[in-house]
């Protein structure tokens, strides 16, 4: 055992011993992993995504941690020519994802592989078949890549090279062929299965999952980080994913393309898995954008244990907005300010504390929609636009954006309409209230914006929409915290500073004033002041 896995093991004897628990981590590794390596990853891992690996190091990392989880990675939705087993794939063309204008086969535009025909039961058998006889004994599981809960538009056409989209059903089957993909997997493979995909439709038919796109994912750039209102949904799914009770992946990274902005990219993502952390959670994290070892998960100055969670995350400040500009936003004055375009939708008194919401359908004899006022406006000036939605089956249709949203235009003095289209779209599928927000600029010329709410295409489902706000998009405060038994983590996910109400030594009270904007702050319970305070932007 090298010096490094010495450390390790001596770190967690010592912390065990005083009662603290380490944060659980897993360790994904598509591209292959060294000899020399195998110390330092069996050591700092509990569970263990592998791609290529030869038996030989499989039994090592065995031997030297006897309670590492080991999964052998397979992607279900592909093919590529280099896999075995092409000629018995490639001479089955019912097995292949055709194009609907061409009949080409569809090739993922990034990654080239295949895309594979999930509604054919051969097809599926036959992929279970594979997984299952080509997965060593020694491995714990398997683990499924790409198990999408609607389809990706993101194909060309092999030899076209052209958009491609598949036939209709195949779309609209999506859901129902993947989780029959799963049972036969199940029916075939007797160990643990565990898929890349965190969501509801499938998480009771498998044993653990992974979202791989925590916070901040290892190929969005490290300048880039999530609105306030997506980084609160991204939390609230984590939640409700928890409540199955079933192993949870939570990964997250950076493209690797800035050195010297991956630690502190690093500690947000390490404080924002602390807000969701639970007994079933793992904490994932990587530095590059393709996944090959790059050493071990965490720094060596790095220590993740400050107890056992204590209570929920919670908001503990929301964001201020300046004055909102559209009237009656939540529909409290009937159809004041608001007309409709097409379809009935109607309002209902659908939020606590007697708020009113628009509610909206989309049938066979059309979709709901309705227009705000025209509200007057300065042009090149950023403005946010945002509101609370509630969903009953959201689905798009042909396109993915033809689904329940809300979308704005600029017009001119004279109430001429300006090029350009501006969209706030809702998340498809089933869920109860969540935040969601955009911001833009307002061209050249613009002096009235006019908000349209509603199911556009032919997208299908029921929702119900309240809060809608827009105006001026100035600095926000949005501020959430955790408590621990060792220590209480907040981060701030907005843009501007804020002070916000923490609990000292003894109990009382007091003002922890934020002074970096988008970063993250851990105060220790023992003395009340700062302990980590990074800045990742």
């Amino acid at each position: 055992m090298g010096l490094l896995g010495w450390l390790c093991l001596l770190l967690q004897i010592c912390l065990c011993s005083n009662g603290y628990a380490l944060i659980k981590r897993h360790l994904v590794i598509y591209g292959g992993l060294s000899g020399a390596d195998l110390p330092a990853v069996a050591q700092n891992t509990d569970i263990l995504i592998l791609n290529n690996i030869s038996r030989e190091y499989l039994l090592r990392l065995k031997e030297i941690n006897p309670r590492l989880l080991v999964f052998q990675y397979h992607h279900v939705l592909g093919f590529y020519p280099e896999y075995d087993g092409w000629e018995q794939v490639d001479a089955n063309e019912d097995w292949f994802v055709h194009d609907r204008r061409t009949g080409d086969r569809m090739v993922e535009k990034k990654y080239g592989w295949f895309l594979m025909n999930i509604a054919s039961e051969s097809w599926r058998e036959y992929r279970a078949s594979r997984i299952a006889a080509s997965t060593d004994g020694i491995f714990d599981g398997v683990f499924l890549d790409d198990v999408w809960r609607r389809f990706g538009n993101k194909f060309r056409g092999r030899t076209s090279k052209s958009h491609a989209r598949p036939q209709e059903n195949i779309i609209a089957g999506w859901v129902g062929h993947m989780q029959q993909l799963i049972t036969e997997v199940r029916r075939r493979y007797p160990k643990r299965i565990y898929i890349n995909g965190a969501h509801e439709e499938f998480i009771q038919m498998v044993d653990g999952c992974m979202e791989e796109g925590f916070v901040h994912p290892n190929w969005k750039p490290e300048n880039e980080l999530p609105d306030p209102s997506m980084y609160r949904r991204m939390l609230l799914k984590i939640e409700r994913m928890k409540t199955f009770g079933k192993p949870l992946l939570i990964q997250s990274g950076t493209s690797g393309a800035d050195p010297g902005s991956i630690r502190r990219i690093f500690d947000f993502c390490l404080a924002s898995y602390h807000l969701i952390e639970g007994p079933n959670t793992s904490f994932g994290f990587h530095r590059a954008a393709t996944y090959r070892y790059l050493g071990p998960l965490y720094p060596e100055d790095v220590h993740p244990h400050i107890g056992e969670p204590a209570a929920p995350f919670r908001v503990v400040k929301d964001p201020q907005f300046p004055p909102n500009l559209l009237s009656n936003s939540a529909f409290g004055q009937e159809w004041k300010h608001w007309q409709v375009m097409q379809g009935r939708p109607r309002i209902e008194a659908r939020i606590p504390a007697g708020r009113s919401a628009m509610s909206f359908s989309s049938r066979q004899s059309g979709s709901d929609r309705i227009a705000s006022t025209f509200v007057p406006i300065q042009e090149n000036i950023r403005y946010r636009l945002a509101a609370a939605c509630k969903s009953e089956k959201n689905r798009p249709g042909s396109r993915r954006y033809e689904k329940l949203g809300m979308q704005g235009r600029f017009y001119t003095k004279e109430r001429k309409q300006l090029p350009g289209a501006y969209d706030l779209q809702f998340e498809e599928g089933t869920y109860d209230w969540l935040p969601f927000e955009t911001a833009f600029v307002s061209p050249p010329g613009a002096a009235f914006f006019r908000l349209r709410i509603g199911f556009i295409g032919d997208g299908t489902g029921k929702g119900w929409v309240s809060q809608v706000y827009f105006g001026p998009a100035t600095d926000t405060a949005t501020v959430v915290g955790r408590v621990f038994s060792r220590a209480e983590v907040l981060v701030n996910a907005g843009t501007a500073e804020t002070t916000v109400p923490s609990a000292g030594a003894g109990g009382e009270n007091k003002r922890i004033h934020i002074l970096n904007p988008g970063g993250v702050i851990i105060i220790p319970a023992e003395n009340g002041i700062p302990a980590s305070t990074v800045r990742p932007q």
